[in-house]
Formats: C-alpha cells, structure tokens, sequence
C-alpha cells in the first residue's frame, strides 16, 4: 500500500500544482491583457474627465478658475490619481516641462526655463502634480505617435481664456521629439495639442502609471501572489496527502479481491467470481477476470470432454482389431480374405483418427502459418474429388482464393465429405463460388437439416455420440475452423429452405493481412 500512496500522492500533487500553474499563468495572460489596455484605457478616461471640465468652464460655472489657474493646470491637477506625470512640449516638440512621474514610479526631473502664459502650468506644492527642476537634464530624441485630441483655447477680452473646445484627431503617423531620458515613447498613453485662437502652441503627453506600480493594482498582485505561495500550496499537500491516502485504501480493497480472483484461477478453482465494482475500470477488469474463469472452466470441461472421445473414437478400431486377433489366435475365424479386408479396415480407420488428430495439433502450433497464393479453384476441385472419390456438383469458374493449397484442399476435403456423411443421399452436394465485401466465398450446399439444439459444430469432438456411427473422428469442422482463422476468414453454418449452408469465406489478396 505505502508504493500505491506515494504514486497517488505524486499524481495528486502533480495535478494540484499544474492546476495551481495553470491559475497563475491564466492570472498572468489575464493581466498582460489587462496591462495591454490599461494606458489606452485610463488615456480615455482623462479625456472625458477634461471634456467635463471644459464644458463645465464653457457653461460659466468656474469664472474664477480660468483667472487663478490656466485651463491645462486644471485639467491635470484635477485628472486621475492613475495619471502619473506628463509632460509639456513647445509648438516645436523640443522644449520639455515635465510634472510628476513615470509610469513605472520614477520621478521626472525638468529644467529651470519658463514658457509662454498660455501655457504655464500651476504646479506648487499643493498640487497633485508637482515639478521636480534641475539644472541640467539629458534629452533624447524619440519617435512618439501623433496627437490623439485637439485642446482649442479661444481668449477673450485682455487675454483671459473664454471658450474651449476638444477634438479627435485622424492618426496620422508619428513625429520625432526630445524626453527626458528616463522617459520612453511606449510610456506615453496618449498626446493633447494645445492650440491657442488657432496657433499651435504646444503638446501635452500624458503618462500613465503601470499596474504594477500603480499603489491599488500593486497591492492585488501582492496579495494574490502571496496567497498562492503561502495558501494553495500548503493546501496542496494537504488535500493530496488525503485523497492519496482515501484513495489508495479503496484501491487497495479492489486490488486485493481482483488479486485473490486471480491466484484462486491459477491454483484451478475456475468457479471464482470477482463481486462488481463501484468503479467503470475495475468493474470491467472484474468482469474480464470473471470471463476468463468462466472460459477456463468451459475449456477445462472440453478437455475432460475430449480426452473421453479421443479415447472412444481410438478405442473403437483398437477393440475390433484386438476382437478380430484374438479371433484369428483362437481358431474362430479363419485368415482368409475376408478377415485381411475387415483388419485393414480397422488399420485405415486408426491411422485416420491419429493423423486427423495430429493435424489439428499442428494447425494450433503458434508457429504455424499458411503460405497463401492464388488458387485455381478448378483445379483445386478436381484434385479433392478425384484423391477422394467423393461427390460434388462444380460448375466451371475461373476465380482464384488466395490461400494456402494444402490447407484449402484440406478444408474443403473436410467439409464435402461432412456433406456426403450428413446429407440427404437424394441430392447431389454442390460448390458455388463468388465474392462478397472483400471476401472470396466458397459455398457448399446439400440437402438436409441441422440437428435440434445446435451442437458447437467447430469444437473438437463436438458432433455426439449418435452421429459415431459414420466413422468420422469428430474433428472435421474444427480443422475447418482452425484453417480458417489462420487465414484470417470465417466459417459459418446455416439451414435454408431444407439445405444445409457452409460457407468459407477467404480475404482476397491485400484484405485480410495485417499490415
């Protein structure tokens, strides 16, 4: 039991841990999605958060907001806590002021300049979004995107802003322009150009912070990651340690009444039954077990069977020759013609039945195998006739069966003689030959009936006692069947209409092998 736990236990764990695997690259994929969106995603946000705002100016409901703050400040110190810095660019996309942080949490450092009033940003300390200055800062220049909106600042009386309006932009392709060098183009989620009565007067790139640098996403990661490592997988153990355990119990339970089954056959107690299972596997296997006791108990009554035939059909022509010796040493009947005729009877009679058994020995021999070629059912015919001086209606036909010769002429040998034995003596046995589904068929018919029940006509010795009256050694059909299987056919026995049907039916060429 201790093997089977631990086999249980590993594919358990196995399955537990690729599910736990499965989950977490699910969560990864999920989240790649997820990120793969994310900027485009907040970007849009913004957007409608300053069409809000701007509408909101446009209406006259923040008179004061355009005179304490320029609209651009608003809109950003305003914006999402999930934007995390932007940066200002001049008419020429070369002069950079830059507020907050990188995507990933890094601040923006900017220089020490000043810009044209409408577009000076409010960025104190009180601000979300802050100016880090520095005297010097390295810039590089980066292919970005073109803008994605249009922000129209219309100015009123004294240059104060009186109306606003945002726009979509068409792509049209991508431009080239100095950032900071911390920043990269793909950390820029979208672009605003700034106009001012319809003068270009700068561009404004938004940044968006990463999901895992963004404070609430990051946390989930955190926390969901922790939990696999420090919950799921402590469970894992845990649940596989007990269904390892559960399960190796039962199976161990069905294992040992199917073990048990199995020596009792071996040891030749064939009346064993293995009791059915709850399981389908090993309920089949019971019944498989079941089967194969029942099939060696039939066989063994068969061998009992045919040990006691084989002693009958031998012993019949022993009994008449040792009666007609013993007759002959006695004096009572006199060594003339007669007798010789009578004895040589008997002689051929045994030498049959010994080398009929001897055939079918051979034919179960696991080494043996018909040579198969193409035969002349014809000629065929006329040598079994003529060897045999039996009767047999042939039409004349030219097809061929693929088979071995001896073992054809054999079969059919053994099964017009059972037609002569068995048949109606009124009517002639007739050969009929065609092919059907891939099969060359050999038809034998003759007038008759079969016997009521149907005897196993293909087990040895299977015709009973009452038919030993015509000589026969009882294993006719079974070398039939026996050829037959060799060659990958079959052989069936019917009753139509007052005949007797036996049929064999060879593959032809190429349709039967085994490839």
């Amino acid at each position: 039991m201790r093997h089977q736990f631990f086999v249980l236990f590993a594919s358990i764990l196995l399955i537990l841990l690729v599910l736990t695997a499965v989950v977490m690259v699910a969560m990864a994929g999920g989240s790649l999605m997820v990120e793969k969106n994310w900027q485009s995603h907040v970007f849009e946000e913004f957007i409608a958060e300053m069409q809000g705002i701007i509408d909101f100016i446009n209406a006259g409901r923040a008179p004061d907001a355009a005179e304490e703050e320029n609209v651009v400040s608003l809109i950003l110190n305003k914006s999402t806590e999930r934007i995390s810095g932007c940066i200002l660019r001049d008419e020429r996309g070369k002069y950079v002021v830059s507020l907050g942080m990188t995507p990933m949490g890094v601040t923006v450092p900017t220089p020490r300049k000043t810009i044209s009033p409408e577009l000076q940003i409010y960025s104190d300390s009180t601000a979300r979004l802050t100016a880090n200055f520095q005297d010097k800062v390295l810039y590089l220049e980066r292919e970005v995107d073109s803008p994605d909106y249009e922000l129209s600042l219309v100015s009123g009386p004294a240059g104060a802003m009186r109306t606003a309006r945002l726009e979509k932009l068409e792509d049209r392709g991508s431009t080239m322009v100095y950032l900071p060098e911390i920043v990269k183009n793909q950390d820029i989620a979208g672009t605003v150009k700034i106009t001012v009565d319809g003068v270009t007067k700068g561009y404004l790139d938004i940044l968006v912070y990463r999901m895992n640098a963004y404070r609430p996403t990051a946390f989930v990661y955190k926390q969901l990651v922790i939990s696999l490592c420090c919950f799921a997988l402590p469970v894992a153990l845990l649940v596989s340690c007990c269904l390892a355990f559960l399960l190796s119990k039962r199976t161990e339970k069905r294992i040992s009444e199917i073990q048990k089954a199995l020596e009792a056959i071996a040891a030749g107690d064939y009346s064993v039954q293995v009791p059915r299972q709850d399981v389908v596997e090993y309920d089949e296997i019971a019944k498989s077990v079941n089967k194969l006791a029942k099939e060696l108990q039939r066989h063994q009554r068969a061998r009992k069977e045919w040990i006691r035939n084989i002693s009958h059909d031998l012993n019949t022509p022993v009994s008449s020759l040792s009666l007609l010796v013993n007759g002959v040493a006695d004096g009572v009947f006199p060594v003339d013609d007669k007798l010789l005729g009578q004895i040589k009877e008997e002689i051929d009679l045994l030498t049959s039945r010994i080398a009929s058994v001897n055939y079918y020995s051979q034919l179960l021999y696991p080494e043996t195998s018909p040579v198969k070629m193409n035969q002349s059912l014809q000629e065929v015919m006329d040598e079994v006739l003529q060897d045999s001086r039996l009767q047999c209606l042939v039409p004349g036909s030219d097809i061929s069966v693929y088979a071995d010769r001896g073992m054809l002429d054999k079969a059919l040998l053994e099964v017009i003689k059972n037609a002569n034995d068995y048949g109606d003596k009124s009517e002639t046995p007739s050969l009929i030959c065609y092919t059907k589904g891939g099969f060359t068929v050999l038809e034998v018919r003759n007038k008759g009936s079969l016997p009521k029940p149907l005897p196993q006509f293909f087990e040895p010795w299977a015709r009973g006692d009452s038919s030993r009256t015509s000589g026969g050694s009882g294993l006719g059909l079974s070398i039939v069947a026996q050829i037959m299987e060799l060659h990958q056919g079959t052989v069936t026995i019917d009753e139509e209409d007052g005949h007797v049907f036996v049929r064999l039916s060879f593959p032809v060429k190429g349709a039967g092998e085994e490839r």
